[in-house]
């Protein structure tokens, strides 16, 4: 069966897919070129419509995707996966004893975040922020295993920034960068506001074609404070495991 053709929710689809191609965005007279040329008040209008649905946002300078492709496209194609990552979560918290986290980085306005998709909270483990939680980046070791699908411009103005917020010695920071590279996983000692002994987060990175994902645990304590180095070596591991167990079998899905 055809079907009339609508000229507006094509238009719509042709911004939207201008827009995605164009991670800083376009200005009003880029993204009319690069969709033919449409009567500025036509375009103005669509923009208008997209924007109130959030589908695009607009600042000083550029047109972008807005959020609402986000949700979009973690409520229809991100489905199975979400699915397999749950299930991987539940196994390591089981596994573990602890509650565990997945998340996946966003960008908007020019900054990155690490965001909450998923979670499996134990009754004696650490309670993580909702799901859909936004934090700056590298403000917690999960946005750490994140970095490496970035590019090396934007990773060396990532971590300058945290160097800056932190007050933490580059020395570390491209040490414990270079742990995680070399054995797919990293254990941080990191305070916490609602425990004295602090915490230790283990995150190991999971690739899926052009989707980068970070999963791992959060454990109260430190390895000089209160934690023996055998047992974050055993949580290391299974964190290692599960990272590349998920990765299989979302590269199989």
């Amino acid at each position: 069966m055809e079907y009339a053709k609508n000229t507006s929710i094509e238009r719509a689809h042709a911004i939207l897919r201008a827009l995605s191609q164009f991670r800083d965005g376009l200005s009003f007279s880029s993204l009319q070129q690069q969709i033919g040329n449409p009567v500025a008040a036509t375009l103005s209008r669509l923009l208008k419509a997209l924007q109130a649905e959030g589908l695009v946002i607009h600042d000083e300078s550029a047109y972008k995707c807005g959020p609402g492709m986000l949700s979009l496209a973690e409520n229809c194609l991100g489905r199975s996966q979400l699915q397999e990552i749950q299930a991987a979560l539940d196994q390591l918290a089981e596994l573990s004893g602890q509650s565990s986290l997945c998340c996946k980085s966003v960008h908007r306005d020019g900054i990155y975040y690490s965001k909450h998709i998923a979670k499996h909270e134990c009754d004696e483990g650490l309670h993580f922020s909702k799901t859909g939680t936004e934090q700056r980046f590298l403000a917690q070791a999960y946005a750490w295993p994140l970095l490496n699908a970035l590019s090396s411009e934007e990773k060396e103005k990532i971590i300058n920034e945290h160097l800056q917020r932190s007050g933490e010695a580059r020395e570390r920071v491209l040490n414990e960068l270079n742990e995680l590279q070399n054995s797919g996983v990293l254990a941080r000692g990191e305070r916490h506001q609602s425990h004295p002994l602090g915490c230790t987060r283990i995150v190991a990175p999971v690739f899926i074609n052009k989707d980068a994902y970070s999963i791992g645990i959060t454990v109260f304590g430190r390895s000089d404070n209160g934690l023996s180095d055998e047992q974050i070596q055993d949580w290391c591991d299974q964190v290692r495991r599960s990272a590349q167990k998920l990765e299989q079998d979302l590269y199989r899905d």
